[in-house]
């Protein structure tokens, strides 16, 4: 129905068969945790979070944790600034909080053995991704297995920091400011990075094209404007007739409030992106011509009525 523009994420079905856990967002602007039945097609909540939408990106982990001998749900993840675990049973409970206190990253992969007390973990992370745990949960022994990046130094890479601005019509965009180390982050030139999709949204992680802007000296901001997902149902169907209108008013708030806050010199403002992203990156020349000193399209639509 209409409650449902982009498709229905996740979809897994109960162990017993007679029920379909689903991200819903009937009757509601956030997209909760609901248990569909089979039978009666009666949806019933399982889990909500009050301000942001069941994970449903797919570069994420998946957004239901499952016990692995028995099926059942044990917890859900929502998505901000970062990731928000609810655990939905009380084994699982005790087992996230200890987890959670192996990395400051956010827990993605989890997988354990049928007692659910021994677990293999991994970890996203904007400098050490992947970080790959071991935690007896009957003992709380636990060790560094493997990092996937050897090679990365965490040290030599640049944090990548939530923050909100604040679009001319009063929405919050929640984005991303990478900025490099090392040197003041006063007037530096800046990378404007818009995600594909534009159902999509930027998230907090490694990402190499980010840190190789940074490695050269350039802020990187990465912007979830209107049309994102993960923000409500309002706010993706916000972007609907808004393309190269007010999602691109958005971005170009966004490099007002990087000049604004000191961080950009407005005469060094780059838009890169790809796919939709470099779609932004064509309008960004066309139509703000004045805004951006270059502009990078990488896989980006050039005529969207052709498209």
């Amino acid at each position: 129905g209409s409650d449902y523009p982009l498709g229905i994420y996740p979809v897994t079905i109960t162990p017993d068969g007679a029920g379909i856990w689903l991200g819903s967002n009937q009757g509601s602007d956030r997209i909760r945790l609901a248990r569909l039945d089979v039978a009666t097609g009666e949806e019933t909540e399982v889990d909500s979070h009050p301000t942001f939408d069941l994970a449903a990106q797919m570069v994420l982990p998946p957004p239901l944790i499952l016990d692995q001998q028995t099926g059942d749900l044990i917890g859900a993840r929502y998505y901000g600034e970062r990731q928000i675990i609810h655990p939905l049973d009380a084994n699982f409970a005790a087992v996230l909080d200890n987890l959670t206190k192996l990395s400051d990253g956010d827990l993605a992969g989890t997988s354990s053995d049928h007692s659910g007390q021994r677990w293999v973990v991994n970890f996203t992370h904007d400098r050490t991704p992947g970080a790959t745990y071991f935690y007896d949960h009957s003992t709380g022994d636990h060790r560094l297995l493997f990092l996937p990046y050897p090679h990365l130094e965490a040290d030599a890479l640049a944090p990548m920091t939530p923050v909100t601005i604040t679009s001319r019509d009063g929405l919050d965009l929640h984005s991303y400011l990478t900025l490099p180390i090392g040197v003041e982050p006063v007037d530096l030139p800046l990378v404007l990075l818009v995600h594909g999709g534009p159902w999509a949204r930027d998230c907090w992680g490694f990402q190499p094209d980010v840190q190789l802007l940074a490695n050269r000296g350039y802020a990187v901001l990465q912007v979830n404007f209107r049309g994102s997902t993960g923000y409500g149902k309002a706010f993706t169907k916000a972007a609907i007739g808004e393309f190269a209108g007010k999602m691109h008013d958005d971005l170009i708030d966004a490099v007002d409030w990087a000049v604004k806050q000191g961080y950009a010199d407005r005469d060094r403002v780059a838009i890169f992106g790809g796919s939709y992203g470099g779609y932004a990156a064509l309008v960004g020349v066309t139509f703000t011509p004045d805004v951006f000193a270059a502009a990078i399209d990488y896989v980006g639509i050039s005529s969207l009525a052709n498209f």
